[in-house]
């Protein structure tokens, strides 16, 4: 990616963010743009006034006379940026006003879709991959590009309204403006992409490292850990990996200081040429000396503003393309969430078909399933008895709903399942996991929750949930009955 294709992307980038914000809050949004606005034209008034007080105070006459004229435009100066330090307040309350929503939003509709795509997504380790890097990084860089992009705006504006003063001065000192801001952005825009696709590379490791963490501090394995004393293997384990990616971290440091280093020299020379032009130019009579004090002013204004504008659009270039991937991945989920035809299944049915049903788990070459055909009869309880390995788990998540047959036929009575609404067939299904998952809420709330809910519930439908199934006997004997939290991992 080069630089002039990251400019290019910047206009799609904010029209994006301009989409998030406005989705959100709509008054919000328009008081952003307006106060970041004004403010831009209030600092560029400030610097013309500036100018303009330096002009009076360098101009030929007694010093007396000087600082009499530049007093009117002393005072215009403060008045401006008061009147700044007002407007950026409303740009900072729009600002926090906005980001926590978008925020929200973002985290709202990732969770959605994560939690809702077929099973067999969720059973791709590239998935997986996916989605960690989405979350761990996506998520967190969405929070930070309102920011970037309302300071990106205010330093574009106060860099054409400097430019505009240069351009007034002198058209020459405009050419020599890029010279000592440029080598440092694209140096910056270098260690962006660098780190970007370092993690990239490193997202599985990483996760990994995230793996071995998690069994050693989870309570659920501390005592298999200690029976086994399996501490040592973790901790090396984790110290391997560790080592690994630390050494990636440390190389991206030192190249990042070694292309900073390059840019900062590079930009100190450009720097170093912009003044001996403007001397040459004051020696030569081609600026007024009044003038040139001036020049030095808008000069360092400009190579400030330029300096930010370029500092900015390098982090928004990077968040950018950390929010690209989580954007991706999210159209990624869209494309294999459950079946939606409209149909929902029936209540009741009178019998279960498989017409030789195949089944083969992606990535795979060998069936899990190959030519199954049986007919399930209401009232019958059946039991699948067989190896492992032998298709009895995938068979029964067939059946639930879980997975849909890669070849054959799964019918309710005469209609096939692939006709009815994936998520409505799974409510219809009640099944009990070989690895159940155990919800740290309340107990009503483990429930409540396959309805939807856990904060609600139906009295009479918990109870005789809990009586049908032998858990009302359990609720009694826990402290706190309904309300007891189901994990030892909290307090109650």
């Amino acid at each position: 990616t080069s630089v002039w294709k990251i400019l290019a992307e910047m206009p799609r980038t904010v029209r994006q963010v301009g989409g998030f914000a406005w989705r959100a809050n709509r008054a919000a949004t328009v008081a952003l743009a307006v106060l970041q606005t004004a403010s831009a034209v209030m600092s560029a008034f400030g610097l013309v006034a500036t100018v303009e007080v330096a002009q009076h105070i360098f101009a030929d006459g007694p010093t007396p006379d000087r600082v009499r004229a530049a007093a009117p435009q002393l005072l215009l100066v403060v008045g401006l940026l008061s009147v700044r330090g007002l407007l950026e307040y409303g740009v900072t309350a729009a600002q926090g006003r906005l980001t926590p929503l978008i925020r929200a939003a973002l985290e709202s509709e990732f969770y959605r879709l994560t939690s809702h795509v077929k099973l067999e997504a969720v059973d791709s380790p590239t998935w997986q991959d996916e989605c960690y890097r989405a979350r761990n990084q996506g998520l967190h860089y969405a929070r930070q590009v309102i920011g970037q992009v309302v300071t990106l705006a205010s330093a574009l504006m106060l860099l054409v309204s400097t430019a505009s003063v240069l351009a007034f001065l002198h058209p020459v000192l405009l050419l020599l403006l890029p010279l000592s801001v440029l080598p440092v952005g694209a140096a910056s825009v270098k260690s962006a992409k660098a780190r970007f696709h370092s993690f990239r590379r490193f997202n599985e490791m990483s996760r990994r490292t995230d793996v071995f963490s998690w069994l050693m501090l989870d309570r659920d394995a501390a005592a298999e850990l200690r029976s086994h004393t399996a501490q040592q293997a973790l901790l090396d384990e984790h110290r391997r990996l560790t080592e690994e990616i630390t050494a990636e971290d440390i190389r991206l440091n030192l190249d990042e200081a070694r292309l900073s280093l390059l840019g900062r020299s590079a930009g100190g020379l450009g720097m170093a040429v912009t003044y001996v032009v403007l001397g040459l130019m004051l020696i030569h009579g081609w600026l007024p000396l009044a003038a040139g004090a001036g020049a030095v002013l808008a000069l360092q204004s400009a190579r400030s503003s330029m300096t930010r504008v370029v500092d900015v659009a390098h982090l928004l270039y990077e968040t950018s393309l950390w929010v690209g991937d989580l954007l991706e991945h999210q159209e990624r989920c869209r494309r294999v969430l459950p079946r939606r035809t409209g149909t929902v299944a029936p209540n009741t049915v009178k019998s279960i078909t498989l017409d030789d049903v195949h089944y083969t788990y992606p990535g795979k070459d060998t069936a899990a399933l190959a030519g199954i055909t049986m007919t399930v009869n209401a009232g019958e309880t059946i039991a699948f008895v067989g190896p492992n390995g032998s298709g009895k788990s995938t068979c029964s998540k067939l059946l639930a709903g879980l997975y849909d047959p890669t070849a054959g036929e799964i019918r309710w009575d005469s209609t096939p399942t692939t006709r009815f609404d994936t998520e409505s067939l799974q409510a219809r299904v009640a099944s009990v996991l070989q690895d159940p998952t155990r919800y740290p809420f309340s107990a009503l709330s483990n429930i409540t929750v396959s309805r939807g809910t856990l904060t609600q519930a139906d009295p009479e439908r918990v109870l005789e949930a809990a009586v049908a199934s032998g858990a009302d006997q359990v609720i009694a004997d826990l402290p706190g009955t309904w309300a007891a939290t189901l994990s030892k991992r909290f307090r109650g």
